[in-house]
């Protein structure tokens, strides 16, 4: 936080499950840092569904931050439906899928070491060309018509395009966690 130059994060996520520690022993840490006023609120970023709800059981998840675009979802779809009953903010990460959802984009002007090269969507022109169809078709770039498909769906909060998003929550403290 002296880093940061703050006295407090807005939000803070566990990014990606560890294997080794219990989400319970992690999402209680989380509670902690809320209880001392270090962090505001606490998220989940790509954890399954049973992960999520474990968490969620102990204490609030006010996030979860899932890959959603119209090329690709979370590892683990249910989540989705999970959140949404939950009321949990939904984060979509990569709505324009690594830039293929965008109209200027080529695999082939990428440099040679690029991931995207290898990546499972370079192999979706036919599908990405029929979105871009569709985009023009709506007097849209398909950047536009991607990032409008991902804020349509049920439950999300906000779509991460870039390095920065503010989002801003309800939040009541959790009773059933020890911290």
């Amino acid at each position: 936080l002296r880093r940061l130059r703050v006295d407090h994060v807005d939000l803070l996520q566990i990014h990606d499950v560890d294997r080794e520690t219990p989400i319970e022993d992690s999402w209680c840490e989380i509670q902690r840092l809320i209880g001392k006023g270090k962090v505001r609120w606490g998220g989940l970023s790509n954890h399954p569904v049973e992960l999520v709800a474990r968490a969620h059981a102990l204490a609030p998840v006010t996030t979860c931050q899932e890959q959603l675009s119209l090329l690709a979802e979370p590892d683990d779809p249910r989540v989705l439906d999970f959140v949404r009953e939950q009321g949990i903010g939904l984060l979509c990460w990569a709505p324009l899928a690594s830039g293929f959802l965008t109209d200027d984009f080529s695999v082939d002007a990428l440099e040679p070491d690029d991931f995207r090269r290898r990546s499972r969507l370079a192999g979706r022109g036919d599908e990405i060309q029929r979105h871009r169809s569709e985009a023009r078709a709506q007097g849209r770039t398909l950047r536009r018509h991607a990032i409008a498909w991902v804020l349509d769906q049920p439950g999300v909060t906000a779509a991460i395009v870039g390095v920065r998003v503010t989002v801003s929550f309800t939040w009541s403290k959790p009773s059933k966690c020890t911290y």
